[in-house]
């Protein structure tokens, strides 16, 4: 089992980081509402959405991201 750290955008699960919808969106170029409204999108339920709700909070890794359509590229500042 991995450890969780939190960081000042989110938090890190072993070698995954997971943004705060507002961190993730700034990193994409996006407004933290359009990809709240992807995330909806994305799925039929929360468990198969492109995204990790935990409360009332959005997170979003590399991986959903790119299965949303925006890549975050390798060696990035993220």
């Amino acid at each position: 089992m991995s450890e969780v750290v939190l960081t000042e955008e989110g938090f890190r699960s072993g070698p995954d980081n997971y943004w705060r919808v507002e961190s993730a969106a700034a990193l994409i170029g996006l407004h933290p509402q359009s990809l709240q409204r992807l995330f909806r999108e994305s799925g039929i339920n929360d468990y198969e959405r492109a995204g990790l709700k935990i409360g009332r909070t959005l997170f979003f890794s590399a991986a959903h991201l790119e299965s949303l359509g925006y890549p975050i590229k390798e060696g990035s500042n993220v």
